[in-house]
């Protein structure tokens, strides 16, 4: 069994600070395992933390996107203060593989793409109508339904980018904006099949 997870905030990490997390908070976390095919789907926010760990179980691999540098540190911080929840119930945490880092050790490129582009061009879908800018706001108006459901759009096209990249051995990258690739989709050679 392998999952795929993302987050979004309370508050815009822009404003509340990239490292304050507690500022931050966490308005939802979307969860997708996949095994023989068959996908579930869960969201949960910070009083259901005990119950996500339960959930997650023993993943083969924690799947998101540009996870190392801000999901899996705002995740581990609300977990270590769950009393509740064990190093142990947590070492799911260790077994976290970042789709954006991969893409980047690939190609040489921080930074290389977001997580909508690299979806539209490899499959032809993207994250819907809401943008992550707007999960502040839709907080703020208590719509953490809407909130629950963007975040499980951005879990599905990640679930649907990745196995493709597994099945097929690449995915693609849009034109860069500063014009260092002109108009060419840049196809990305990945190994992600020994990850399943």
């Amino acid at each position: 069994m392998i999952a795929f997870y993302d987050i979004e905030t309370k508050y815009n990490p822009n404003h509340a600070g990239w490292n304050d997390y507690e500022a931050m908070g966490i308005s939802a976390i979307a969860i997708q395992k996949m095994t023989n095919n068959m996908v579930l789907r869960e969201t949960f926010d910070l009083d259901s933390l005990h119950e996500m760990v339960k959930y997650v179980g023993n993943p083969k691999h924690l799947i998101g996107f540009n996870n190392n540098r801000f999901d899996d540190n705002l995740l581990y911080h609300f977990l270590k203060k769950q009393e509740k929840i064990s190093e142990e119930d947590t070492s799911f945490m260790l077994k976290s593989f970042d789709i954006l880092s991969s893409l980047e050790n690939v190609t040489g490129i921080k930074y290389v793409t977001n997580l909508d582009d690299l979806c539209q061009a490899t499959i032809g879908e993207g994250k819907g109508e809401i943008d992550g800018s707007m999960v502040p706001e839709l907080y703020e108006r208590g719509e953490i339904e809407k909130i629950k459901e963007y975040c499980q759009d951005d879990v599905n096209v990640m679930r649907k980018t990745f196995m493709f990249g597994a099945k097929y051995g690449y995915v693609l990258i849009p034109p860069n904006k500063g014009d260092m690739f002109g108009d060419l989709y840049l196809k990305i050679e990945v190994n992600w099949s020994e990850l399943i």
